[in-house]
C-alpha cells in the first residue's frame, strides 16, 4: 500500500518542487480512509480540496432524476481530480464513491492556489491534465454511441493506464468483475460474459439443455423402476409415490451408484435450500429496501446487515411453512407447486411486460403484483377447487393490473400533451 509521501513523489507535478516545498505540501494535505461504498465527496457540497487517490479505486458518478446511476470515469491509484470545480468555484456537480477500501488525499484550496501562483510546472501539469480529461470524456461519448459492450469494457480498462492521469497505476490493475461493470456502465454478469455474443448465446443454450437433461435423470430412473421391478413399484405407489425412486436405488443399483445418487441428492437439497433463502433475500435487500433509502444508496456494511436480517426472516418463514406442511402431510411435489404459484400469480406478468412491452410502468408493475396476490389468496380460501385454479385467477388479475396501471401512465402523458398544446394556443 502506497503512503502519501510515495504518492506525491510519483506525481508529475511534484517533481519541480524543492524538498522544502514538497514537505510543506505534504504537511498541509489531509488523508482519510474511505470504506467501499463510502463517499469521497458529494454532489452539491462546496469544493474546498483537490483530491487524489493514494491507494484504491473510486468512481465519479451521478444519479438521474429517477435514481438511475451513471458512472463518468474510474480513478485508480495516483489519480487527482476536482481541479475544474476549484477553477469555477461552484458546488461539486458529481459524487465520488469508493469502489473498494481507499486511502484518499485532500489538498486544501489554499495550497492548490499557492502552487498555481508559484509553480510553472504545476500549471503545465494542470493544462495537460484538463486536456487529457477532456479527451477521455469525448472518447467516452464516442464509445457509448458506437461501440458494443465488449469494446466498451476493453476501452474502460485501457483508460485506467493513462500515464498522465494515473501515474501510480503500474503495469498491472487489480480489479473485480463488479468494478469493471461499474466503470463500463454494464452489469457484472454482462462484463463477465463470453468473448463474443455468439459464444454467450451458445453458452446459455448449452447450459439450459444440460439443465433439462440432468433434471430428467430422476424421471428416467423412476420409469426404469416400473420396468425392472413392477411389483415393488406398484406396492410403493399405493403407499407413497415418493418412496419409489429411493427404494429402487437402494435395491437394484450397485453401491458406488448409490453413493453418487445420495451425494447428488444431498447436493440438490442444499443448493435448493440456499437458493430459497439467498435469492429472495438479496432481491428484497438490493431491489426493494435499497430503493427506499435516500438517493437509492446505502453503504456495503448496511446492505450486508439488511441482507443478513432478511435471510434470518426468510429462514423462519420457511421453517414455519415446513412444519405446517408436515402437519398437513403435503408432499414435496405439492410444496414445489405451491412455491411456483407465487411466481405465476405475482411475478410472471411484471417480468414479461418489463422485458417485452414498452408501455409497462412502475405503477403497472406494482398494481399487477398487488392484484395478482390478493386475487390468488382470496380464491385459495373461497374456491380452491374451482374449474379455474386460484393461481390462474391471480395471473389474469395480474395482467389486468399491468394494463390498468400502464394505461394511467398513458392517460397522464396524453393530458400533459393536450395541456401543452392548449397553453400554446
Amino acid at each position: 500500500m502506497l503512503t502519501l509521501g510515495e504518492m506525491l513523489q510519483a506525481s508529475l507535478w511534484s517533481r519541480s518542487l524543492s524538498p522544502e516545498q514538497l514537505r510543506r505540501v505534504e504537511s498541509e494535505i489531509i488523508t482519510r480512509q474511505i470504506p467501499a461504498g463510502g463517499f469521497v465527496c458529494r454532489k452539491g457540497e462546496p469544493v474546498e480540496h483537490w483530491v487524489g487517490v493514494i491507494d484504491g479505486l473510486v468512481k465519479m458518478t451521478n444519479l438521474s432524476a429517477d435514481g438511475k446511476p451513471t458512472t463518468f470515469t474510474g480513478l485508480p491509484t495516483g489519480g487527482w481530480f476536482g481541479e475544474g470545480s476549484l477553477f469555477k468555484e461552484e458546488p461539486r456537480r458529481y459524487d465520488v464513491v469508493a469502489l473498494r477500501n481507499s486511502h484518499v488525499a485532500y489538498m486544501p484550496k489554499s495550497t492548490f492556489n499557492r502552487l498555481l501562483d508559484t509553480s510553472i510546472e504545476f500549471n503545465r501539469f494542470l493544462l495537460v491534465q484538463l486536456n487529457e480529461r477532456l479527451g477521455q470524456f469525448i472518447a467516452m461519448v464516442e464509445y457509448d454511441r458506437l461501440l458494443e459492450p465488449d469494446a466498451r469494457v476493453a476501452r474502460s480498462l485501457a483508460a485506467m493506464f493513462n500515464p498522465h492521469l494515473y501515474p501510480g497505476i503500474g503495469p498491472q490493475l487489480q480489479i473485480s468483475q463488479e468494478e469493471i461493470g461499474y466503470l463500463a456502465g454494464l452489469s457484472r454478469q454482462r462484463a463477465n460474459a463470453g468473448k463474443t455474443e455468439r459464444i454467450a448465446v451458445w453458452g446459455t443454450v448449452i447450459g439450459g439443455a444440460l439443465y433439462f437433461l440432468f433434471a430428467a435423470v430422476p424421471i428416467y430412473l423412476t420409469y426404469s423402476a416400473t420396468l425392472v421391478d413392477p411389483a415393488m413399484t406398484s406396492e410403493l405407489l399405493a403407499q407413497d409415490a415418493q418412496l419409489v425412486l429411493p427404494a429402487f436405488v437402494k435395491t437394484h443399483l450397485p453401491f458406488y451408484a448409490q453413493i453418487i445418487f445420495y451425494g447428488a441428492l444431498l447436493s440438490v437439497i442444499m443448493s435448493t435450500a440456499s437458493g430459497t433463502l439467498l435469492a429472495p433475500s438479496v432481491t428484497i435487500s438490493e431491489n426493494i429496501i435499497k430503493e427506499f433509502m435516500p438517493h437509492h444508496r446505502m453503504s456495503q456494511k448496511t446492505l450486508l446487515w439488511i441482507t443478513r436480517s432478511v435471510v434470518v426472516a426468510f429462514t423462519l418463514l420457511v421453517v414455519v411453512y415446513s412444519l405446517w406442511s408436515l402437519q398437513s402431510e403435503t408432499s414435496i411435489h405439492q410444496m414445489v407447486a405451491n412455491a411456483y404459484k407465487v411466481t405465476l400469480a405475482c411475478a410472471f406478468v411484471p417480468l414479461v411486460a418489463g422485458l417485452y412491452w414498452k408501455r409497462a410502468s412502475n405503477t403497472g408493475a406494482a398494481l399487477s403484483i398487488a392484484l395478482g396476490f390478493v386475487v390468488w389468496i382470496a380464491m385459495e380460501f373461497i374456491a380452491p377447487d374451482a374449474a379455474l385454479p386460484p393461481h390462474f385467477a391471480g395471473l389474469i388479475a395480474s395482467a389486468m393490473g399491468m394494463l390498468a396501471g400502464s394505461q394511467k401512465r398513458l392517460e397522464g402523458r396524453l393530458k400533459s400533451g393536450v395541456g401543452f398544446f392548449y397553453n400554446r394556443g
